[in-house]
């Protein structure tokens, strides 16, 4: 009974608030017109406020929208591993023929060993795919082929699509052996039709990138990629972790709302990784099963690219994953407005304005 009376008084409130403004729309537009109202945010905000007066549990305020009915920009609550469950992709993996590779390893007895393995692509026990790299075991690793020392080609590549637009903060590489000596991190805003530099890493930045070692990011400069040396203070067979923050020391790190060269620069499709040179030029000649590479854990931390619309990304039937778009935008990303949604131009959210799409 409650619940009746609580929808007559609704009904009583959305009429007195709508009686206006639908008699004003009835006289200037056409009956199919009219009938549409009921879609608008005119309406949905008038109906909310009506609620709230009623009983302010019956339309509980969200993500996206007020409790008053009013668009705001929306919280996104959703930030992890965007590389969960996406395909990754590896240009040379061992196992194929079956093969030996050796890694070094504190010794019982003090020092340091060589331990060596065989890794076969058709032995569960023995294959070390690329899909390794987001499977959350800490003791489950890639591992390249091996390489010649006088190789001319010893690079190696890994490759992540993402499948949409995502906002990415950082890349964290844990790495199973030594640390490559040259190594650069890439990414993609056109689903890897073009590709931009986001880092280097070397001993030889100048020599292997053309890039100054410790390079300095200004206002003017803050898409440009900087070379780091990571031999400098890491031994590259215990500190085989490296973490790059995408905002990190860039000038407009705490105004990215603001800021359309730092949206632009943290939007991503693709990563890839790309090893350059796996032994350090200090170090003496190897045997062929000591030079590879290998990497345990590919780590993207980031969310949804869904320009303020959004609080949430979900993935449909076909595993296409889209933003569940808010202020009647659409498109996998909201970035525009919905059909019969035009009257203003799109625009991104803002904490100052929604800027949500107004329909007829």
């Amino acid at each position: 009974m409650k619940r009746i009376c609580h929808f007559i008084h609704i009904s009583m409130l959305l009429f007195a608030l709508l009686r206006d403004s639908y008699a004003r729309r009835r006289d200037s537009t056409r009956d199919t017109d009219v009938l549409s109202y009921e879609q608008s945010p005119e309406f949905t905000a008038a109906y909310r406020r009506a609620a709230v007066m009623v009983n302010r549990n019956v339309i509980p305020a969200n993500d996206c929208y007020s409790l008053d009915g009013n668009a705001k920009k929306c919280v996104v609550s959703e930030f992890g591993n965007i590389a969960t469950k996406k395909k990754v992709e590896a240009s040379t993996t061992c196992g194929t023929p079956p093969n030996r590779y050796c890694n070094r390893v504190a010794s019982p007895i003090g020092g340091e060993m060589r331990q060596c393995y065989i890794c076969d692509a058709n032995h569960i026990e023995r294959m070390n795919p690329a899909s390794y790299l987001i499977d959350s075991k800490q003791k489950s690793c890639w591992v390249s082929q091996t390489f010649n020392d006088s190789a001319a080609h010893n690079e190696a590549m890994i490759h992540i699509s993402l499948e949409k637009k995502y906002e990415l903060t950082y890349i964290m590489l844990q790495f199973c052996n030594k640390l490559p000596e040259s190594m650069a991190l890439y990414k993609s805003t056109d689903f890897g039709r073009k590709w931009v530099p986001l880092q280097f890493y070397s001993s030889q930045c100048q020599e292997m990138y053309n890039v100054e070692e410790n390079g300095v990011i200004t206002r003017q400069n803050e898409q440009a990629a900087i070379c780091k040396n990571i031999y400098t203070s890491a031994d590259p067979y215990t500190n085989t972790r490296i973490a790059f923050s995408l905002v990190e020391g860039r000038p407009s790190a705490h105004n990215l709302e603001n800021s359309a060269v730092l949206r632009d620069w943290v939007t991503v499709t693709n990563i890839k990784v790309v090893f350059n040179r796996f032994s350090s030029p200090t170090e003496s000649k190897t045997q062929t099963e000591d030079n590879y590479y290998s990497l345990s854990e590919l780590t993207l931390g980031g969310r949804c690219k869904c320009n303020g619309h959004a609080s949430k990304c979900t993935t449909d039937g076909t595993g296409n994953t889209k933003c569940e778009c808010q202020h009647n935008t659409a498109g996998a990303d909201c970035d525009r407005c919905k059909d019969f949604y035009f009257d203003r131009p799109w625009k991104l959210a803002t904490e100052e304005n929604a800027n949500e799409c107004i329909g007829m």
